[in-house]
């Protein structure tokens, strides 16, 4: 894709401290974690006024 983990990773950040993304956290199977990304409402209304449809 052309982005660096380290960018990818600043990204991210950013978007949960705008409070668009809520970042999960739990085990899945013993050893290995999983990460969540929920879209918040405010991420879902941000959303739908970049696609125009608000």
């Amino acid at each position: 894709m052309g982005v660096s983990v380290g960018k990818l990773n600043y990204c991210l950040k950013a978007i949960v401290h705008k409070g668009w993304v809520k970042m999960g956290k739990f085990r899945s199977k013993p050893g290995k974690r999983s990460y969540p990304y929920l879209l918040t409402p405010q991420g879902i209304e941000e959303k739908a006024r970049s696609l125009g449809t608000s």
